[in-house]
């Protein structure tokens, strides 16, 4: 990861969600601007859909894209908000950003980045190609001391953790667990916009806390949930409503850059199965689209998702690649993911690092 790009994105973060917090003490309800940013100089000749968690990872991903298209390509916008938000831009233009405007019509983007399998593979029909699997998302609940002075451990995020400064629960059978006081209100995405929101819900459920259809169980979590990660990730150490946000449920791709100065308890079991779908066939596109899956195919892929905090994709799963493999293919890969994910043990297993 670049830290230079994670330090802009931080700033730009903020700055949203200082400017989002002041129409949440008027309304409960939150909407969120998709954020874009043009890596390269120029004109953009390839626009990517991204979901938040990515947003950073995806900058790099474009400008190693625009270094080794031999200058044929020298500047890539990409584009980030939630799964859902960035699915309801491409199929039916809801408040597109400035920089996609006038609307061009479906699909609007060239190539989407999902944080779930069911969005990518939902528009497969519409545009011919085949959804894939290209990350997998590690959910965390983190704070900082810098943010919140009552948080200096895992054990001030999670009752029992001890003093370390991370941790790693694996298994499903999260019971024992409770979230401490200490971390005060917890900052969680909409699972209805967000894959990772979703992974936030199913953790706290797990620990037992009872969600009501979507309002969130106060305490722990802050009632106000966030339109994406980014917003969520953000949010530590703010006041929303007149609450404070002690910690958040973001994702560890969020925090890559700063693994050593954070509190956070990752959940690998409750990862989220990240897929991606290529939206037009135009030549740079389709250029960008044979670059990415030889970065899959040869390896290079997994160094670049280890260096940004996902989880490898599986190598002896093939990547479906062009229309031909059509979406019935789509469905038996998530069936497949989904299989191999259930046969890991779903009793809960703590390790912990100083």
């Amino acid at each position: 990861m670049n830290p230079s790009i994670y330090n802009r994105l931080g700033k730009r973060s903020v700055s949203l969600v200082a400017a989002a917090f002041g129409l949440l003490i008027a309304s409960n309800a939150w909407a969120a601007p998709t954020t874009c940013v043009t890596v390269g100089t120029g004109a953009p000749t390839l626009k990517l859909a991204i979901a938040s968690n990515f947003y950073v990872p995806a900058q790099t991903m474009a400008q190693n894209f625009i270094n080794a298209s031999s200058g044929t390509v020298t500047a890539v916008l990409v584009c980030m908000n939630s799964t859902a938000h960035l699915s309801a831009e491409i199929t039916s233009g809801t408040q597109l950003p400035p920089e996609l405007l006038p609307d061009p019509g479906f699909p609007r983007y060239d190539y989407f980045f999902a944080a779930n399998s069911s969005t990518p593979i939902s528009l497969q029909s519409s545009t011919g190609t085949t959804a894939f699997l290209y990350a997998n998302g590690i959910p965390i609940l983190y704070s900082s001391t810098t943010l919140n002075p009552s948080v200096a451990t895992v054990g001030d995020l999670i009752v029992g953790l001890g003093s370390a400064t991370n941790a790693s629960i694996s298994g499903t059978s999260l019971s024992q667990y409770q979230i401490n006081s200490r971390a005060q209100l917890v900052g969680v995405a909409d699972p209805l916009q967000a894959p990772y929101g979703v992974a936030a819900q199913s953790i706290t459920t797990a620990m037992g806390y009872v969600w009501s259809g979507n309002t969130p169980p106060t305490p722990p979590v802050l009632p106000s949930l966030f339109a994406n990660i980014d917003l969520t990730f953000a949010s530590v150490g703010t006041t929303v409503n007149g609450q404070f946000v002690g910690a958040a449920f973001a994702a560890k791709s969020q925090i890559c850059a700063s693994l050593g100065s954070v509190q956070y308890v990752q959940f690998p079991s409750f990862q989220t199965v990240q897929w991606a779908i290529q939206l037009t066939t135009g030549p740079v596109t389709t250029r960008f689209d044979t670059y990415l899956h030889q970065q899959i195919n040869t390896g290079n892929w997994n160094v670049f998702l280890a260096q940004n905090c996902y989880s490898a994709i599986n190598d002896a799963v093939p990547v479906p690649v062009g229309s031909f493999v059509g979406p019935a293919f789509g469905l038996f890969a998530l069936v497949y993911g989904m299989f191999s994910m259930n046969r890991r043990s779903r009793r809960g297993a703590l390790s912990l690092s100083a």
